[in-house]
């Protein structure tokens, strides 16, 4: 009994360099970089709990465990590493693969060598790992512009004022801006999300593309329309410029009172 209690108290207090020392099967675990074998490639330990050693491209690489099942030794040879969260540079192999930051901030995608930000999460969902379905998702909600983003699809900026979309070089732009009261807001469906912008009101000299629309001024004091490619004045509302939104809350009438 004395001697297990030994055994153990020398393992934590020289954990850090006996990682790469003890005995596995009566061989010494490498270190990372050093060269390995054709016949050892694919072989993998555990050198602590946080990391694992693979055999690939005929050296050691050190890869991170971030995951909360860390490093798992599955016998001589053999290991499996939890790289369900990850970090910016961390290793990896499976092109494509998609992992959570640590802190559900931000979600990272694999591209055959390291870990590289694919989308910021700012929703408050985050991002999500689901175990069971071996999926993650990303709430991308609230992204700002200059934010990295991937495929198509659009998203209320932060303040809530403007729509923006992916980019040509996937980041994201501002694609219109929610000028009105309810700003930019995602409205959930009975079968999928929605984005909704308010696009009421409108200042002259604005961009626009509908000419048998009309906006109220931010004053509410106007009523503007558009012509030649930009909102112009139409004529004063002594009563106010009022937006009527519909019960769908997607669609609205804009009246103006005491011409």
């Amino acid at each position: 009994m004395r001697g297990a209690r030994s055994s153990r108290t020398w393992w934590f207090s020289f954990g850090a360099f006996v990682a790469l020392e003890i005995l596995a099967c009566g061989r010494t675990i490498p270190a990372p970089g050093e060269i390995c074998s054709g016949s050892e490639i694919g072989e993998s330990a555990c050198p602590d709990p946080g990391h694992m050693l693979t055999c690939r491209s005929y050296s050691w690489h050190l890869d991170a465990c971030r995951g909360s099942l860390g490093c798992l030794a599955n016998g001589p040879g053999a290991a499996t590493c939890d790289q369900s969260i990850a970090v910016p540079g961390d290793s990896c192999t499976t092109v494509g693969e998609r992992v959570c930051s640590a802190g559900g901030t931000a979600l990272l995608g694999c591209d055959g060598a390291r870990m590289k930000l694919v989308a910021q999460c700012r929703g408050r969902h985050g991002c999500r790992h689901d175990p069971v379905g071996n999926s993650t998702s990303c709430d991308s909600g609230g992204a700002e512009v200059g934010d990295p983003c991937e495929g198509e699809g659009s998203h209320c900026a932060a303040d809530g004022r403007s729509v923006l979309s992916c980019g040509m070089d996937h980041r994201y732009v501002a694609a219109r801006e929610c000028h009105g009261a309810k700003g930019c807001r995602r409205i959930a469906g009975q079968s999928t999300a929605y984005i909704v912008c308010d696009v009421s009101v409108g200042e002259v000299g604005d961009p626009c593309d509908d000419r048998e629309s009309v906006w109220c001024s931010k004053d509410g004091q106007q009523e503007n329309y558009c012509q030649s490619g930009h909102l112009a004045r139409k004529e004063d509302c002594a009563g106010g410029c009022v937006v009527r939104w519909g019960e769908d809350a997607r669609t609205y009438d804009i009246s103006c009172l005491g011409r």
